[in-house]
């Protein structure tokens, strides 16, 4: 019963995000705004059970116009606002009775994740922005069935779920998806893709890993139960939070 929650709610989730890449425009935004949002609120509950609490009002309202400027490309507006943002959080520590940790609470969420985000509509007219998807959730899938078939060798202390032979699986899939692409899309640099697909793996399992470095000292096993079979929007686009900026860096570097 639970194996079909997740398959049920994983096909949910890709139909989603399918849909709002193809219509782009406002449905990436719309897409984009509420998994910030929702993302946001699963963080600071996380982050307030080691006693770091969060205004989310403030982080909520920042969070939407971070987004919306980065959507309409107003990218001098973004940056400067940011530094508004932050330096207000350093003014309610100064004038009220709060934590160092409390104050950045909001701070940590918004870098972490609106802007994060927020970065993928740097990439809507570009057709990598389905690659950032495909690297990460293909990471995770053929890292996981790797881990089942030949998992061995313990990767990490954070998660000892994962192993070192899912670690290579996920990457050696996340490639074999990416050659899929391009030939599907017609896309020239294939090189050039294998090799960003292949860095873009390891960078989206690094997210992952540090995602669950947060739940560990917030000690929860889920961020939420939105997502039937599956936890949080943390729990799932937790790699997408890490493959997002690291595409679109490579993007504007390489042209792809």
């Amino acid at each position: 019963m639970n194996f079909v929650k997740r398959l049920l709610t994983g096909i949910f989730i890709v139909a989603i995000t399918v849909f709002a890449l193809a219509k782009g425009g406002m449905f990436i935004f719309i897409m984009g705004l509420f998994l910030s949002t929702f993302a946001i609120y699963e963080l600071e509950q996380a982050l307030e059970k080691m006693h770091s609490k969060g205004n989310f009002v403030i982080a909520l309202i920042y969070n939407f116009i971070f987004n919306l400027l980065m959507y309409k490309a107003k990218f001098d507006f973004a940056v400067i606002t940011l530094s508004i943002f932050v330096l207000f959080e350093m003014f309610l520590f100064t004038f009220k009775d709060i934590s160092i940790k409390s104050s950045l609470v909001d701070s940590f969420s918004i870098l972490y994740i609106t802007v994060s985000f927020s970065l993928m509509y740097l990439l809507k007219d570009n057709i990598i922005i389905w690659l950032v998807f495909i690297c990460a959730w293909g990471t995770d899938t053929f890292a996981y069935i790797f881990g089942m078939l030949f998992g061995k060798t313990k990767l990490t202390s954070i998660s000892s779920k994962k192993t070192a032979e899912g670690s290579i699986g996920g990457i050696l899939g996340s490639i074999l998806l990416a050659i899929l692409f391009s030939k599907i899309t017609g896309h020239e640099s294939l090189l050039a893709l294998i090799i960003v697909t292949g860095f873009g793996s390891v960078v989206s399992q690094v997210g992952d890993i540090c995602a669950s470095k947060i739940k560990r000292e917030a000690g929860i096993k889920d961020y939420s139960n939105v997502l039937m079979g599956h936890g949080g929007i943390l729990d799932r686009y937790d790699s997408v939070l890490f493959v997002i900026p690291y595409f679109a860096l490579v993007t504007l570097i390489f042209k792809l």
